[in-house]
């Protein structure tokens, strides 16, 4: 975080623009709050659950998925 100083704003910029190493670790950061697809999954477990869909949708943990038989 760099907060709303102009002036911090600025030297952070300058150092992603300036340095790979640091653009590097910004650009491929882990998002902590997932992967943004959780409301499809939802609808593909309701579906399921409900008999719209045939197939049981693959459990998701985190990075790490795996498709139940």
């Amino acid at each position: 975080m760099i907060g709303v100083d102009e002036q911090g704003v600025y030297q952070n910029i300058q150092e992603l623009l300036n340095n790979p190493r640091v653009y590097e670790r910004m650009a491929n950061a882990v998002n902590p709050y997932g992967d943004g697809q959780a409301a499809p999954r939802i609808l593909d477990a309701i579906r399921y659950h409900f008999k719209v869909a045939d197939e049981r949708p693959a459990e998701f943990m985190g990075d790490l998925t795996v498709t139940k038989t």
